[in-house]
């Protein structure tokens, strides 16, 4: 559940506590506890939250302090979403039709990097094409950083999506692996065929 509550998380009163009580009341937890909203003469509140029923799937939240449409920052939230139906995406022919996001901390950062930087682009009018605008850059952004293409989900096997014990560290240790031993082929020359000794030994005994 998320939007413009109105309710400031950050201020002990009655209107915070009754807010709180509905929403643990029903199991659902806020994942921002950061100033979402400023204002010239105002002190800063939290008032714009994202509230979700199972913590233990979010991979992060937070605000793009770099971008202010208006008063308000937006916020974020990056939600681990797993296929649980047990289909083999080799075998599914419909995997063609069907989108994959994979929300690893790598891809985590180039999203708040490329969002922001394209957001401080374009220009948002305070009106529904505006709105609208707004969030087809979002939507642009995340498929651009997150969509996994169904070709490498039939080729490959090391994806969450076909796993789900493959983890978000595993997973970076996996990419690691991968970046140290692109590095140590690039050392490899006709001079020197085994390449660099040091940067093997690291990529082998990672």
């Amino acid at each position: 559940v998320t939007g413009d509550f109105n309710i400031n998380l950050l201020k002990n009163d009655s209107n915070k506590s009754k807010f709180e009580n509905i929403f643990f009341g029903n199991c659902f937890i806020p994942t921002v506890s950061l100033p979402t909203h400023e204002k010239p003469g105002c002190d800063p509140s939290c008032i714009d939250n994202i509230f979700v029923s199972d913590i233990d799937y979010v991979v992060g939240s937070g605000l793009l302090t770099d971008v202010k449409v208006s008063h308000h920052y937006p916020t974020v939230c990056f939600y681990d979403i797993i296929d649980t139906t047990g289909k083999n995406c080799k075998d599914d022919d419909s995997v063609s039709s069907k989108s994959h996001y994979d929300y690893c901390e790598t891809n985590i950062i180039e999203f708040n990097a490329k969002l922001s930087q394209n957001l401080s682009v374009d220009k948002f009018s305070a009106d529904e094409s505006g709105f609208e605008k707004f969030v087809s850059c979002i939507s642009k952004t995340i498929d651009e950083c997150f969509q996994v293409s169904p070709e490498i989900l039939k080729k490959s096997k090391r994806n969450r999506i076909e796993n789900p014990w493959i983890t978000n560290g595993l997973m970076n240790s996996i990419n690691y692996k991968n970046f140290l031993y692109e590095k140590w082929k690039k050392s490899k020359n006709r001079k020197n065929q085994t390449g660099d000794s040091e940067l093997y030994e690291k990529y082998k005994n990672y």
